[in-house]
């Protein structure tokens, strides 16, 4: 049954609307709160609270996208998750900080596991779909 459950593209994708809903909470109104205890500075600047309300706005799409149910919606969430976790890894190695690399991690994580939930629930096609973004 746990297995079952963890390897639903519904439960995996509304894993990541979850946080996206509470990391983007969490940056619009206490964004030190949800920073510093990964080392970065207090942010004082407005755009970290423009980044939660694109978070908020994420959550917002991937619960949509859990109520439809459509398989396209979830092959193209990991490959929006795979672009973005590598774009967060690369910028830590290049020149973000190095903190990047762990919510780009997450980012990778999600991705495998709903791309691993899709091929178990009878997705054949999920590997060329995400290998080929259709």
């Amino acid at each position: 049954m746990l297995r079952r459950l963890l390897l639903n593209p519904r439960v995996t994708l509304g894993v990541a609307a979850a946080a996206a809903f509470i990391l983007g909470t969490l940056y619009v109104v206490a964004p030190a709160a949800a920073l510093e205890p990964y080392g970065f500075d207090k942010p004082e600047e407005v755009w970290i609270r423009l980044v939660g309300v694109l978070a908020l706005a994420i959550g917002v799409l991937h619960t949509a996208g859990t109520i439809a149910n459509e398989r396209w919606y979830y092959v193209a969430t990991v490959v929006e998750r795979v672009l973005a976790g590598l774009v967060q890894v690369i910028l830590a190695i290049t020149i973000g900080p190095w903190q990047l690399a762990a919510f780009g991690s997450l980012d990778l994580v999600s991705a495998a596991w709903t791309a691993l939930a899709l091929k178990a629930s009878g997705a054949d096609q999920v590997t060329e779909d995400v290998a080929t973004g259709s």
